[in-house]
């Protein structure tokens, strides 16, 4: 995955959040750029080095499993 299709998904994520009632909306909808070479502890990529915006998006769609906002991924 590109990083314009990485920014694209998360700021429609973004927008879809935003659409569920809330109390906090989200006034921003610009992605961060994610930080690489992080290491997670938990999930798919656990131990692994994150190097592609293709596995940060994963953990951000495992993130979300079991949450309201699973089905507006």
């Amino acid at each position: 995955m590109k990083r314009k299709t990485y920014e694209k998904k998360l700021r429609n994520f973004c927008y879809q959040v935003n659409q569920l009632t809330s109390s906090r909306h989200m006034r921003d909808f610009r992605p961060g750029r994610p930080e690489f070479g992080v290491i997670p502890e938990h999930g798919k990529y656990a131990g692994v080095p994150l190097v592609s915006y293709q596995q940060m998006w994963d953990s951000i769609v495992e993130c979300m499993k079991g949450t309201p906002f699973e089905g507006k991924i």
